[in-house]
């Protein structure tokens, strides 16, 4: 043992920082010049330096710092009764105040040893001071915050919880004008999450830090300390003081927004999310209606200048053998072979697939996918926000994959409709002109199409076949939906609703797709497709944008709407007895139909 402590010794006075990590990284560099006798403690410590600490759980707050694809690093779980002696007598013959604080509170976590709780305080208490530094804070502040969770455990009002109190006291007293950031309100922060606290005397030096970030133009800053100065009249039940520090936060929004437009910044999107912010605090404020709606008003502006500033961009790429191919499969085929062939050239995204290539596209690009993105329409007001894909709990993780995966399946609606279905209809419309009449095959005797929609479900494909997608989407759209709801009447689901006055509504699309039976009878992959494509706010949500006016020309005519067209198709051959017959009877000729 006192070799190794020797190890962790030299590994200390080699690291760059007086914490964990990097003691950890240290210790790691030298494993390989280790003998084997020592490899097992040495290794113990690298694991137990590893756990990521979860403030928001200071029952249980060592958990593994790495979890992925059903594998994960090191936990405190893994710990044996032998490992906890190891580490009492690494505790003992150490020196360094990080680590016995790391060890003194893994002991405790684990098995509850009173003498190790009370001691891990003392030592984060010195760690903290220790690692105090104005660019760097969060260091010492977690530590000072970890001592009071361990004070609090042992009792509100405990000596620990005074010792670390007065500590965060004199802290905030002696820092406030050298701390440059956030320490200062976060050591008040603590204070206040104490009820039994009175903060009174802070107000002043939140005060200080609220006029020095204004002059420094440091609006976030300034705002922060606002918000923590209300949150300490609240405390005090001192209403009206609170209400004006509110009504203080919303000026600043304004007041930043001035400061851009006055120094010539165009950032239209920084602009609109301030004054968003400005009305949502102004909403918190009693009376303060007038000023929310000027506001929006001029939100509304500088929304319509994003979309009118957005650069677009392009990526090329080389289709020319996909062309080829396509040219070769519909050359000097019938007219009825051409439409069957083009409603079949592609197959349906899986779920699967989908879900893959997310976790694979978060793999290879993992912090694209950790900042949450703006969806905007064409007037630049924010449709929804993408969720980032490490949000926290399993939960929350599934929703944010499912949400990229609606929206990779969009995305992958774009593509396939600009370079498969508008190609081949081009091909096919170079061999041959049409007449409606030959699409009727498409819509008679269609499990799909309720008696009395033929004619509208004709009319919208042969739209779309002429170009005319506009047209096209706008006659099926609507009947996709009635098709749907007739579909889910038929699996026995209830598709009608009543209302308190007794009126009968019918139920969106959004609420079939949802159906118990309908979900069970239809094809998953395809149903999540559609969803993407008509009922999803991270997709094209194209029946919803058409059901409330949403849609423009550019995007009533584009390549998602095109992919509508061909999805129409598709459901009608794929629910047409005459199709169907028709490929049984010429089997050699679709056999690449899936």
């Amino acid at each position: 043992m006192i070799n190794t402590i020797k190890i962790f010794n030299e590994a200390i006075n080699k690291a760059k920082s007086f914490e964990c990590f990097s003691y950890r990284q240290e210790i790691i560099k030298m494993c390989d010049e280790l003998e084997d006798e020592y490899r097992e403690v040495v290794q113990l410590m690298i694991n137990v330096l590893s756990y990521h600490m979860n403030e928001n759980n200071p029952k249980q707050p060592f958990e593994p710092y790495a979890i992925f694809d059903g594998k994960r690093s090191a936990a405190i779980n893994d710990l044996t009764d032998e490992d906890i002696k190891i580490l009492e007598n690494v505790y003992i013959g150490i020196e360094d105040c990080e680590i016995q604080a790391r060890i003194a509170d893994v002991i405790w976590t684990r098995d509850k040893k009173y003498v190790y709780g009370q001691d891990a305080i003392e030592k984060y208490l010195l760690s903290a001071e220790r690692l105090e530094n104005w660019e760097h804070w969060t260091l010492s502040f977690n530590r000072v915050k970890r001592a009071l969770q361990l004070a609090l455990i042992f009792g509100k009002t405990s000596d620990k919880v005074n010792q670390v109190n007065q500590l965060i006291k004199s802290k905030i007293n002696n820092i406030n004008v050298k701390d440059p950031s956030y320490l200062t309100g976060k050591l008040v922060e603590l204070l206040l999450e104490q009820k039994s606290l009175n903060v009174d005397e802070f107000i002043d030096i939140l005060e200080y830090k609220i006029s020095n970030s204004q002059v420094e133009k440091n609006y976030n800053q300034a705002r922060y300390y606002m918000e923590l100065k209300s949150r300490c009249y609240k405390k005090s039940k001192l209403e009206s003081e609170a209400i004006d520090t509110i009504k203080r936060i919303a000026l600043s929004y304004e007041e930043e927004v001035k400061y851009i437009i006055e120094t010539g910044n165009d950032n239209y999107i920084l602009i609109a999310k301030l004054l968003e912010d400005a009305i949502q605090t102004y909403r918190r404020l009693p009376k303060a209606k007038e000023h929310a709606d000027r506001l929006i008003l001029k939100m509304e502006f500088y929304k319509k200048q994003i979309s009118e500033n957005l650069k677009e961009f392009t990526n090329q790429i080389d289709i020319t053998n996909i062309i080829s191919e396509i040219r070769k499969s519909f050359k000097d085929k019938e007219k009825k072979v051409s439409l069957i062939k083009l409603a079949y050239i592609q197959s349906i995204n899986t779920k699967k697939s989908l879900e893959d290539r997310v976790i694979e596209m978060y793999k290879n690009s993992p912090l694209s996918f950790l900042v949450s993105t703006d969806i905007i329409d064409s007037n630049g007001r924010r449709i929804t926000r993408m969720p980032n894909l490490d949000s926290g709990s399993e939960e929350e993780n599934r929703i944010a994959i499912e949400a990229h995966m609606l929206k990779e399946a969009a995305n992958n609606h774009s593509i396939s409709a600009s370079v498969l279905t508008s190609s081949a209809l081009s091909i096919i419309k170079e061999q041959n002109t049409f007449k409606k009449d030959e699409f009727e095959f498409l819509v008679k005797d269609n499990l799909f199409i309720p008696e009395g929609r033929e004619e509208i479900f004709l009319e919208g494909l042969y739209e779309g076949f002429k170009g005319n997608f506009m047209k096209s989407i706008h006659l099926l759209i609507p009947q996709l939906e009635n098709s749907f709801r007739e579909f889910a009447k038929l699996c026995g689901d209830n598709v009608t609703t009543f209302e308190d006055d007794g009126k009968e509504q019918v139920k969106s699309l959004n609420s079939i797709f949802e159906l118990p039976n309908f979900v069970e009878a239809f094809d998953e992959d395809l149903l999540f497709d559609l969803r993407s494509l008509l009922t999803e706010k991270y997709g094209s949500n194209m029946r919803n944008k058409l059901a409330h006016g949403l849609l423009s020309y550019d995007e009533a005519s584009s390549s998602i709407s095109v992919y509508v067209w061909w999805i129409c198709l598709r459901l009608c051959c794929m629910y047409s007895n005459k199709v169907n017959q028709y490929i049984s009877e010429n089997k050699t000729e679709f056999g690449v139909i899936e």
